[in-house]
């Protein structure tokens, strides 16, 4: 079960009265005040009959939590429990708006400051009847909630006094506000604690002063159920943060590294992953037409999708997909705070925790530099048929000679150019020769590009060395009195 109950409620402004339930809620038929010391004994015959009213009006009631604890105990304080549970529950759907402000600030049990419980934005002495005038006239919905908690988690957490409760809404009226759609300016509430013996709870009363704005779905419920959680049991689920934390953080990180090695391959004209390196390379061309910022929330729905797409194909991977399992096992921990739902585990691009991997694809595919082909006309150039493939290797031979100095490395490649074109020579018809060749020699010609690249560095790196020796070498001399120009006619 749920930690933290929340329930939501809407009043219309036509909405009809029903005295009767109105009136059974605030004389509390059926529940006993102080009862502690005899609330084990079995319930009374008043409070059965009075519940199995209730369920015959009100069947949903069957799935609360107290009904199942009511069914196992059938004590007094049970039966009371339930009772004054649906009660709190029912009553806003039953009365005039005016009615329900009326209940909850002088209702049994709650807290008061004066002659009624009722407090809002600040500690400014409220008039009930002045409140319960505004709610009447209001010409637009007023939205209800009640905040519930069970007693030791109240009385661990501190919520068992009206102060805590007080400062809790206040902090977070601009967040509800936010998620009911209503402007902060325009946002009014209020609220009334009440000090249940199995459950503390807060009640409270929320519209929008003009009576225009305000709309409340499941996911804006759900919303507002984890504003409230996180704060009130923020100390408690501070290692559960922290393990997500480093989960979300390790998964970012292997999915840059993953991106990563596709674009090197890509470069590199190696193919890891089709699927993936074919999304890439679409995502790097349709970059090209895209003017101004390269982010995520800038680009056309259909390069969107190309991203997502890169990413859920990302999540397919088994290290990525490990990561964000264990970050879903922590969501569904601090989840199990306020709802008794397990999350089902989304798509990585659905989930905006993840959204700069979008914007680390986008970055890494402008990365991609796609090699130009060879013209076909060149492939496909003929060399004259006099020449002898013997000729051909010998003058390959004597060209590489003139070009590279000796040393291991290059006599490797002289090897294998040999082989290559030896190779390629085998069980050829004359009419292949050409092409054969050719294609052989490219791939030798760029193997012997990146020795001479190779080449170059080393140089570089030696004259650097060289030239350090001889400035020292110029010191030395200098020190034991010689000149350089002592040393040139010497």
């Amino acid at each position: 079960m749920a930690k933290l109950i929340v329930k939501f409620g809407y009043m219309k402004a036509n909405k009809k009265n029903r005295a009767g339930f109105v009136e059974y809620i605030a004389k509390r038929d059926g529940v006993i005040k102080n009862i502690h010391s005899f609330g084990h004994k079995p319930a009374t015959t008043k409070q059965n009959n009075l519940i199995t009213n209730l369920l015959k009006k009100y069947p949903n009631i069957k799935s609360y939590e107290l009904y199942k604890e009511y069914l196992n105990k059938k004590s007094i304080s049970s039966a009371s429990e339930f009772i004054s549970h649906v009660g709190e529950a029912m009553i806003e759907e039953l009365s005039h708006a005016d009615e329900y402000v009326q209940y909850i600030a002088e209702r049994p049990r709650v807290v008061k400051e004066g002659h009624h419980g009722l407090f809002s934005i600040s500690d400014e002495p409220l008039v009930l009847e002045h409140v319960k005038n505004v709610i009447k006239v209001h010409p637009g919905n007023i939205w209800t909630a009640i905040i519930s908690l069970k007693r030791d988690d109240a009385k661990r957490l501190g919520y068992d006094s009206l102060n805590l409760w007080k400062s809790l809404i206040r902090s977070k009226q601009n967040d509800v506000a936010r998620y009911l759609k209503i402007d902060t300016d325009n946002f009014k509430w209020y609220g009334a604690f009440h000090d249940e013996s199995h459950h503390p709870h807060v009640h409270l009363v929320m519209f929008a002063k003009d009576g225009k704005q305000g709309y409340l779905n499941q996911k804006s419920m759900d919303q507002i159920r984890s504003v409230f959680a996180r704060e009130m049991f923020k100390d408690e689920h501070l290692h559960i943060y922290k393990k997500q934390t480093h989960y979300r953080d390790q998964l970012k990180l292997v999915s840059k590294e993953l991106i990563q090695e596709h674009i090197d391959s890509l470069n590199q004209n190696i193919e890891i992953e089709p699927k993936i390196d074919s999304l890439l390379l679409q995502l790097h061309n349709g970059l090209k037409s895209v003017k101004g910022k390269h982010s995520y929330g800038y680009l056309q729905k259909p390069l969107k999708r190309l991203v997502d797409e890169i990413v859920d194909e990302l999540s397919n991977t088994p290290h990525v997909k490990n990561l964000l399992d264990l970050w879903y096992e922590q969501r569904n921990e601090i989840l199990s705070t306020y709802t008794n739902k397990q999350e089902q585990i989304r798509h990585l691009s659905d989930l905006e925790e993840f959204r700069s991997i979008k914007n680390t694809v986008i970055k890494l595919a402008k990365e991609i530099q796609i090699t130009e082909q060879i013209p076909k006309t060149i492939i496909d150039t003929p060399i004259p048929l006099n020449v002898s493939p013997d000729e051909s290797q010998r003058d390959l031979t004597e060209t590489m000679s003139l070009m590279l100095p000796e040393n291991d490395d290059i006599n490797k490649v002289k090897i294998s150019a040999l082989k290559l074109t030896q190779f390629d020579m085998q069980d050829s018809s004359p009419t292949q020769n050409n092409s054969i060749m050719t294609s052989g020699s490219i791939q030798i010609l760029y193997q012997i590009s990146n020795l001479f690249e190779s080449s170059m560095i080393k140089r570089v790196h030696n004259y650097q060395v060289d030239h350090k020796l001889i400035l020292k070498i110029r010191k030395q001399k200098v020190a034991l009195g010689q000149h350089e120009n002592d040393s040139h006619k010497n």
